[in-house]
C-alpha cells in the first residue's frame, strides 16, 4: 500500500506538467484560431464589397 503522500506529490507533479503542456500550447491554438477568424472575416469583406 503506497502513503497518501505519495499520491499527492504524485497528482500535483502530473498537474504541474499538464498545465505546463497547457501553457506552452494555449498561445499556439490561440494564434492560429486568431488567424482563421481573420481570414474567414476578410473573405467575407471581400466578397462583399466584389459582388
Amino acid at each position: 500500500m503506497k502513503s497518501p503522500e505519495f499520491i499527492t506529490i504524485n497528482l500535483t507533479e502530473a498537474v504541474k506538467a499538464d498545465s505546463l503542456f497547457y501553457a506552452m500550447i494555449t498561445p499556439i491554438i490561440a494564434y492560429f484560431f486568431a488567424q482563421m477568424l481573420y481570414n474567414s472575416s476578410y473573405i467575407a469583406n471581400y466578397q462583399n464589397k466584389y459582388k
